[in-house]
């Protein structure tokens, strides 16, 4: 009897209350489904929401007509005039680079034919090498106390001369010239190089600086450093070997090696009557070189096949052009201009292979591309920091078509690690500073829209984003932004800026008003849903990823922002609705029936409990009160028979 008793009266308190428990449970229930509806990961890999739509769009120049078929008849000209071997000893076949080049400008078959002929108009270039003479060990000792006193001294054969045998006749120091079997002409220009003890240091002032280079002396030692940097090549109307037989400073000559080692001696006589000790020497056909340049050790050489000479010698060869198009020698900056849009030209030739999924693209070119762009740098004298700025093409490409964050994380780490104080020219520099500010902007404006952008429930968009801070918090740690972009403002306070906007902006598009007072309760459940949903994302996915790479607390700013924002939401909408929902409550009362503005005030109170209680996730020392309401008036919500249970206080 006793269970009994029990069930009918609670049977009787569910009727006599308008089964506003059963509705509590259901209430609750929707609650945590709708929380975990918005929540929830699909663990999807749908291609990313698009970032164009969201990002600001600078505003690039374009080439106008006349600078694009310069820069096509400078792709021509590099074609054409393509230097060194290429790695493995595989050439390409020129028309092939003539097709791509072709291609990826979009020029017709007659146009390529009118701008070829300019181009093979022009004058050859021609050829430099660019040599660091590094280091040499194990040389042979020529002084009593075991040591050398050694230097290098460094020349180039004229183009001209290759059609000449220089290698026919054999001289001594100490005779006259010996016939010698006749040896295959190579037909090539060579690079010669000889190693001796010094013992006056005036031979470098005696002979042409034009034409020959020589090392400082290195004195006592037989593993001598030295690391300088020669810039060699020729003038066909006066060469190496015409001004050294007006000087009457050839004795002996056995290939260039041993043409230097006896200028040198008879420089040496002359001045002085003592004469170098003969270290070793070294020719190398530079049509041999690859156009990768190359940096060995090579074993030095003797006078002929009976010396005994020791030793090695580490050298750092490339090569390059000269022009003579009346700029000047040193003065690449047009180069390095047109190095930037050549690659812009050829990335958003491979940008388009991919349509509609340009993240995809690897940022790896074709080999006919890599060649047209090798050659154009070795042969406009772009540095390997200068082609580094290639980040700066790529970057510019990445804000009309938005290709992976990696790609572009993988260049600025290039440029930091080859970057140094004189790397750039001013002109270079505030070129490579705007990009940076361009880009950081265009980041900022995609953190302002980031819930559309980068939804953590698409996990290849949440990827992004991740790289994305990456590159920022890249380039604001590289050497080369600390230096030419000193002034810009701290990467945490660019983003925690980013970040209250873009909060404001996503809220006031997820707020709209109502005059029904049901309306406006109903839409602020809603938007408490909406904001509860938020910072459950907020703290379980971005957080990590802000505060871990860019040292960004997300969720303090975004629950700060949010808290004011709900705030002032509540104390606008509730004030216009008190007196009806007071009026309401004592309807239901009256007429012993419970209302459903009720329940619905119930279900936002629930979602008043989920967002205060994101408080405790809060470090200690950001807590902050959060009044929803204000006014001094309470509305009870019950029934008549049970007045004194206040389920919501509104203070």
């Amino acid at each position: 009897m006793a269970s009994s008793k029990s069930y009918f009266d609670s049977f009787s308190v569910q009727e006599s209350d308008g089964n506003f428990f059963e509705n509590f449970t259901a209430l609750s229930w929707r609650q945590e489904n709708k929380r975990l509806r918005a929540t929830s990961e699909d663990g999807n890999d749908k291609i990313p929401p698009s970032e164009l739509q969201f990002a600001i769009k600078p505003k690039f120049q374009p080439l106008n007509r006349k600078e694009f078929e310069l820069l096509y008849i400078e792709v021509l000209y590099t074609i054409k005039h393509k230097i060194g071997t290429t790695a493995g000893g595989h050439q390409p076949i020129i028309q092939d680079l003539y097709q791509y080049a072709q291609e990826s400008f979009g020029v017709s078959p007659e146009d390529h034919a009118r701008l070829l002929a300019k181009a093979t108009e022009e004058k050859p270039p021609i050829l430099i090498l660019n040599l660091t003479v590094i280091e040499a060990k194990g040389l042979e000792a020529k002084d009593a106390d075991g040591y050398s006193d050694p230097y290098c001294m460094v020349g180039i054969i004229p183009g001209r001369l290759a059609d000449q045998d220089l290698s026919n006749i054999v001289f001594s120091d100490d005779e006259e010239p010996k016939p010698k079997e006749k040896e295959k002409k190579s037909g090539l220009r060579k690079f010669s190089t000889s190693l001796r003890k010094k013992k006056d240091p005036t031979v470098k002032d005696l002979l042409p600086a034009k034409y020959i280079r020589t090392t400082i002396v290195q004195p006592n030692t037989l593993n001598p450093v030295w690391n300088e940097k020669f810039r060699l090549d020729h003038d066909d109307e006066f060469s190496v070997i015409d001004a050294a037989k007006k000087l009457n400073e050839v004795q002996s000559m056995k290939g260039l090696g041993r043409f230097f080692k006896q200028i040198a001696q008879s420089a040496r006589t002359r001045s002085s009557g003592s004469v170098d000790d003969f270290l070793g020497c070294l020719t190398i056909p530079l049509n041999d070189l690859p156009s990768t340049g190359k940096d060995t050790w090579y074993k030095l050489e003797g006078r002929s096949a009976k010396s005994s000479i020791q030793g090695e010698i580490h050298l750092k060869l490339s090569l390059a052009t000269r022009e003579d198009r009346g700029i000047a020698e040193d003065d690449n900056w047009t180069d390095v201009r047109q190095h930037e849009d050549l690659i812009s030209l050829f990335v958003q030739h491979e940008i388009r292979r991919f349509q509609d999924v340009p993240h995809k693209w690897s940022g790896n070119f074709p080999k006919a591309a890599k060649t047209i762009l090798h050659q154009h740098a070795i042969q406009g004298d772009v540095t390997d920091v200068q082609q580094a700025i290639r980040w700066m093409a790529y970057s510019k490409k990445h804000m009309e078509y938005s290709f992976s964050y990696e790609l572009l994380l993988k260049l600025l780490t290039d440029l930091d690690e080859k970057w140094t104080p004189d790397s750039f020219s001013r002109e270079e520099e505030e070129l490579l500073a705007e990009s940076f500010t361009t880009f950081i902007d265009y980041c900022v404006s995609l953190i302002r829209r980031q819930r559309e952008v980068f939804p953590f429930s698409n996990r290849a968009a949440f990827t992004r984003l991740e790289n994305m801070l990456r590159c920022l918090a890249k380039i604001y740690s590289t050497k080369v932004f600390r230096s030419i972009c000193p002034f810009e403002k701290e990467l945490h306070s660019e983003i925690g800026t980013a970040i209250k906007k873009g909060t404001l902006e996503w809220y006031d598009r997820n707020s709209h008003t109502s005059d029904h007072e049901e309306d406006t309760i109903q839409r602020l459940i809603e938007l408490t849903n909406t904001l509860n949903s938020d910072l459950h994302a907020g703290y379980i996915y971005y957080n990590k990823l802000y505060e871990g790479i860019v040292s960004v607390k997300y969720f303090i700013i975004l629950y700060r922002q949010l808290e004011k924002l709900l705030g002032e939401e509540f104390n606008q909408s509730l004030k216009k609705t008190m007196n009806q929902l007071e009026e309401r409550s004592k309807e239901a009362r009256d007429t012993k029936h419970s209302p459903i503005m009720g329940t619905t005030l119930f279900e936002l109170y629930l979602a008043l409990q989920e967002f205060c209680s994101f408080k405790e996730k809060l470090p200690e020392g950001v807590l902050q009160l959060f009044n929803v309401f204000c006014g001094e008036r309470s509305i009870n919500i019950g029934t008549e028979e049970d007045t004194d249970y206040e389920v919501l206080s509104v203070v």
